[in-house]
C-alpha cells in the first residue's frame, strides 16, 4: 500500500532536493560504514532505474578502485603504523593510515559516480527544463540545446553518411579517402545545422519568445506523496546535521586511525540510520 501511494512521486522538485542533500552528505561524511551504506543505496536505486550502463561501469571501477588506494600510500608516506618501506629507504615509509585514507577516499568517488549516473538517468533534461526554467530560462534553454546536440549530430551525421553510400559517391579505399569522406560529412553537418539554427531563431523570434510569460510543456502535480517526503527529507537532514554537531560520523586518519568513538556516541547511531534512511528513500520512491 506504501509503495502504491508513493508510485506517483515524481516530482522533479523532490528528487533533485533528495539527489543534492545525498550527494553532499556522502562527500561531507568520510566514515566508511556511512559511505558503504551510500555505496548500497546508489547499487539499489540504479538497479530499480535499470541503469546498466552504472553497473557495467560499476565492474570496471573496482580495479580502478584498488589502484587508487595503492597510489596514497605512493604519494604520501604520512602516519605513525610503517608497514614497510619503499625500496629499503628510510624517508618513504608505507603506513597503515595511508593505505586506509586512499581506500577511503576510492570508496567515495565510486559512490559519487554512482550516485551521479543515477542522477543523470533520473532528471532528465526535460525535468531539469523544469526546475531551472523559472530561474534561469536562458540557462534552461540553452542546457536543453546542449544536451540535444551531441545526439543530433550523431543521427544527422549517419543519415548523411547513408546518402552518399547510397548515391555511390563514397570512396573508403583507404585512409586518405576516408578521412576525405569524413570531412564531407563534417561540412555537411555544420552547414545544415547553422541553417536549422537560424531557422528557429527566426522561428522563436516570430512567436515572440521572451516577450511573454514563460510557460513549461511539462507538468507535474506537486501531490500529498510529494509534500510528506520534501518534509521527510527535511526532517532527516535536520536529525543528521544536528547529529554531525554532536561528534557523529567522525574519522580521522592521520597521523592514528580514531573513530572518534563511534559505538560509544548514540548520535551515530542517530546518524547512522537517518542517512541510511534518506539514501533509501531516494532510491524506492525518488525515480
Amino acid at each position: 500500500m506504501v509503495t502504491g501511494i508513493f508510485r506517483r512521486c515524481r516530482h522533479p522538485y523532490v528528487s533533485f532536493l533528495y539527489f543534492c542533500c545525498t550527494i553532499a552528505l556522502s562527500v561531507v561524511i568520510k566514515h566508511p560504514l556511512y559511505l558503504l551504506f551510500s555505496l548500497t543505496a546508489a547499487l539499489t536505486m540504479n538497479l530499480l532505474v535499470k541503469n546498466a550502463q552504472a553497473l557495467r561501469l560499476f565492474l570496471l571501477m573496482i580495479p580502478f578502485f584498488f589502484a587508487l588506494s595503492c597510489l596514497n600510500p605512493l604519494v604520501s608516506h604520512w602516519g605513525n603504523t610503517a608497514l614497510f618501506y619503499l625500496f629499503g629507504d628510510s624517508t618513504k615509509p608505507v603506513t597503515l593510515e595511508a593505505i586506509c585514507y586512499g581506500l577511503n577516499n576510492a570508496l567515495m568517488l565510486v559512490t559519487m559516480v554512482l550516485w551521479f549516473l543515477a542522477l543523470s538517468r533520473v532528471i532528465t533534461s526535460e525535468k531539469l527544463t523544469f526546475i531551472f526554467a523559472p530561474l534561469f530560462p536562458a540557462v534552461s534553454i540553452m542546457l536543453v540545446m546542449i544536451f540535444r546536440m551531441i545526439p543530433f549530430y550523431r543521427r544527422r551525421a549517419r543519415d548523411i553518411s547513408e546518402g552518399r553510400r547510397g548515391l555511390g559517391l563514397t570512396r573508403e579505399a583507404g585512409v586518405r579517402e576516408r578521412l576525405h569522406e569524413s570531412m564531407h560529412v563534417l561540412s555537411a553537418v555544420t552547414s545544415s545545422t547553422l541553417e536549422d539554427g537560424r531557422l528557429t531563431a527566426s522561428s522563436m523570434e516570430s512567436r515572440f519568445w521572451g516577450k511573454n510569460r514563460r510557460t513549461s510543456f511539462l507538468h507535474y502535480r506537486f501531490r500529498a506523496a510529494d509534500a510528506l517526503l520534501t518534509l521527510s527529507c527535511l526532517f532527516l537532514m535536520a536529525v543528521i546535521i544536528l547529529a554531525l554537531k554532536n561528534g557523529a560520523g567522525a574519522m580521522q586518519f592521520y597521523p592514528v586511525i580514531d573513530t572518534g568513538r563511534f559505538y560509544g556516541n548514540s548520535w551515530n547511531c542517530i546518524c547512522l540510520t537517518a542517512t541510511t534512511v534518506q539514501a533509501f528513500l531516494l532510491a524506492l520512491f525518488c525515480r
